[in-house]
């Protein structure tokens, strides 16, 4: 993990800690290992996998966004296979889920299946400001 991860990973302990806490969207933008996605053995399993984590957590799969194109790049060619969106009620129950069981056994499965990934927090209330 670099830095910038350490220091986002601690912003979210002290969010937690702080008797604030509040809501988080987590944006995975994913580019998978060819033939993993949609229909992969693989995927299925780490869906499979990612949903009891979710459950355990309280945690929501907003939705699962397949990319038809990249249309500007600046620079970076990063192509994706999907945008994935997770809601979770606090940053704490997020935190939560790295104590299961199933935490490592879901790192295993993205380990194999995903070829390159970024994972962006958000506030989940700008969502509100879409529609």
């Amino acid at each position: 993990m670099d830095k910038r991860n350490d220091a986002d990973l601690e912003k979210m302990k002290q969010i937690a800690a702080s008797g604030n806490d509040e809501p988080l969207l987590m944006l995975n933008l994913n580019r998978y290992i060819v033939g993993e996605y949609p229909n992969g053995n693989g995927y299925t399993e780490w869906r499979k996998v990612n949903k009891q984590m979710l459950d355990a957590s309280e945690g929501k799969l907003l939705f699962v966004l397949p990319v038809r194109g990249q249309r500007l790049s600046n620079g970076i060619s990063e192509q994706l296979d999907a945008i994935i969106g997770f809601w979770y009620p606090s940053h704490q129950s997020f935190l939560d889920m790295t104590s299961l069981d199933l935490f490592k056994r879901n790192g295993e499965l993205r380990n194999q299946i995903i070829d390159w990934a970024a994972v962006y927090r958000c506030d989940p209330s700008d969502l509100a400001k879409l529609t």
